[in-house]
């Protein structure tokens, strides 16, 4: 039962009703007997402002951040850590004193999914992510630092996809970072001869969403394709690669994984990975 005593947390994003994350904490936290509420708030890009000031005036003790916001929350924040600023986008936020704190579990969250529930290795890859946005650029300062082979950034806007490479060159001068526009066709031999293909759009949220390339004719059944939506579980991106013979990967393991990280922020203990792997079980 709620009450004054109670913990609130929560995540915004705009859509938020997809979102499993409040199952995920609200779950997680009556195994282990907390105290604690995660709430889902729907924050729209225009409200970002008032919405932080909002959470803080409130009180609330952390929340988590989605699509649209990871970038534009930065400037609402009173502290941002080496990584988040490194990668240039948080995902979490936690409520110290009434000063607020950014983070970014994404990139290790990641990690964690590919390699320890997944057995998929990025050292020695070649990366290509779909999309140049928050994600993209938390994802993509992992893969520099755990020295993939090269890495290239497909996007809508090619201008955008170039300010996130200069951003990431002056990470890593050595790894080879390509960025090409969504109807390039020389995107497509880029696609070819990738390992891992990793759509970090919110293309696949809806059913009637276009796909996050122009052509499949790429595919290769040595290939591994991953998206970081989880809600469809399947999109229609997995379910052609899945379809063509490709590896396939979706967002939930890394959804647990970097929540797992963001709960051992938010209440100061170790991060119960298996107690969040344990909900998905049930979705």
């Amino acid at each position: 039962m709620i009450s004054g005593r109670t913990v609130i947390l929560g995540v915004i994003g705009d859509p938020i009703t997809h979102s499993f994350s409040p199952y995920l904490h609200n779950g997680v936290a009556a195994t282990l007997g907390l105290d604690l509420c995660y709430v889902p708030y729907h924050v729209n890009s225009d409200s970002l402002q008032d919405a932080v000031a909002g959470l803080k005036a409130l009180g609330v003790r952390g929340f988590n951040v989605t699509v649209p916001h990871k970038e534009a929350i930065m400037s609402y924040l009173d502290h941002c850590d080496e990584v988040a600023l490194a990668m240039g986008a948080v995902n979490t936020v936690v409520n110290r004193d009434g000063q607020l704190y950014g983070y970014n579990t994404d990139g290790k969250g990641f990690l964690y999914a590919l390699s320890d529930h997944h057995n998929e290795t990025i050292q020695g890859k070649h990366i290509v992510f779909l999309g140049a946005g928050g994600t993209a650029k938390a994802l993509s300062y992992v893969c520099l630092k755990n020295q993939v082979a090269s890495l290239s950034i497909i996007n809508r806007s090619l201008d955008k996809a170039s300010l996130l490479q200069k951003e990431l060159l002056t990470l890593n001068g050595d790894v080879p970072i390509h960025v090409f526009s969504r109807d390039d066709d020389a995107s497509l031999a880029v696609l070819k001869q990738a390992d891992l293909i990793i759509n970090v759009t919110s293309l696949g949220l809806s059913s009637d969403d276009d796909l996050p390339v122009v052509s499949t004719d790429w595919f290769r059944t040595e290939q591994c394709l991953v998206d970081v939506i989880y809600n469809p579980k399947e999109t229609q991106f997995l379910l052609l690669g899945r379809e063509h013979g490709l590896k396939t990967i979706n967002g939930l393991a890394m959804l647990a994984a970097q929540a797992a990280y963001a709960f051992e922020l938010f209440v100061d203990r170790d991060a119960p990975f298996d107690e969040f792997f344990s909900m998905l079980a049930d979705l």
